[in-house]
């Protein structure tokens, strides 16, 4: 029952942090016209390039997935990875405004 609890705090937690995500992606915009463009785009480079790493490291999670031999384990390891790439695919979106 513990672990079940565990759950739902960590999904509470989750949902909470893309909600004030997405939330932040509107203030993005207002942010990047007060901002210098050379420094601009520095910053959506420098942004890219860590989600590229993180992408990377998501596909690499999902190959050492497949050598866990233990069902419940690989598939807890599984439900992480998609969250990284939901939240990975938010992080494109907001990207994508600046």
């Amino acid at each position: 029952m513990s672990e079940v609890i565990s759950i739902r705090k960590a999904r509470y937690r989750r949902d909470a942090a893309r909600s004030h995500l997405l939330e932040t992606a509107d203030a993005v915009p207002d942010a990047a016209d007060s901002a210098d463009s050379g420094e601009l785009a520095t910053v959506k480079v420098k942004v890219d390039r860590s989600i590229l790493l993180l992408d990377l490291a998501a596909q690499q999670a999902r190959v050492l997935m497949r050598e866990i031999s233990d069902a419940p384990r690989r598939q807890n390891l599984e439900s992480q990875i998609s969250i990284i790439e939901q939240q990975l695919q938010i992080a494109r979106q907001m990207a994508s405004n600046i």
